[in-house]
């Protein structure tokens, strides 16, 4: 989950998204939440038990290496994207599949009709369809810092794919079209092809 980025008003939207993941999501699943987070977490005793607190705050901008090692501060998180890559490199994966991010959120607000609904493909959530994230984008578009949000994205990506390549990790980007190209591509067939071929007959 990314960190909360939103004002104390808008805590019950957190309090629905946070209560349908206790609903949906597998008991055994662990999660990942910002530690800005945790009084409402803490709120839902299915949650709380399994969810484990990050703390971030370290600027790209200013930084030659990634760091992520997750019992300390890590890179500030812009998009779940990140967060979720800071993890699964910590965690110590050898090849990472990424489905689903093609990061067009620039473009898909500039050319299509009702944007805000096609930005995500699981649609909105309680704290993505409030009046915070919507001023959030209007004030952001308006003063052209969603740019610069982008170009810090952009920035921390390759920071993690430095990371990887030095430690013999592959992080391929299976998700049709979009506009991250940071990662080496591969068809999402293909790779659950070759997993099958893999995989010994019974």
């Amino acid at each position: 989950m990314v960190q909360k980025y939103q004002s104390k008003d808008y805590d019950n939207d957190w309090r629905d998204w946070l209560s349908s993941m206790e609903e949906r999501l597998p008991r055994d699943c662990q999660l990942f939440a910002g530690d800005n987070t945790k009084y409402l977490i803490e709120e839902f005793d299915q949650l709380k038990a399994r969810t484990n607190y990050i703390h971030t705050g370290l600027k790209a901008i200013y930084m030659h290496k990634a760091f992520v090692d997750i019992t300390k501060n890590i890179m500030k998180v812009p998009t779940a994207l990140t967060e979720c890559l800071t993890i699964a490199l910590y965690m110590g994966f050898e090849k990472i599949y990424l489905l689903g991010f093609d990061l067009n959120q620039l473009v898909i607000m500039q050319e299509k009709e009702n944007a805000r609904a096609h930005l995500r493909f699981y649609g909105l959530s309680p704290i993505t369809n409030n009046n915070a994230e919507v001023e959030i984008e209007n004030k952001t578009a308006t003063s052209g810092d969603d740019w610069f949000w982008m170009w810090e994205i952009w920035a921390q990506l390759n920071l993690l794919q430095n990371y990887a390549l030095k430690n013999n990790i592959q992080i391929l980007n299976l998700t049709k079209g979009g506009l991250l190209n940071v990662f080496s591509r591969k068809k999402y067939e293909d790779v659950i092809n070759e997993i099958q071929l893999s995989q010994p007959r019974r």
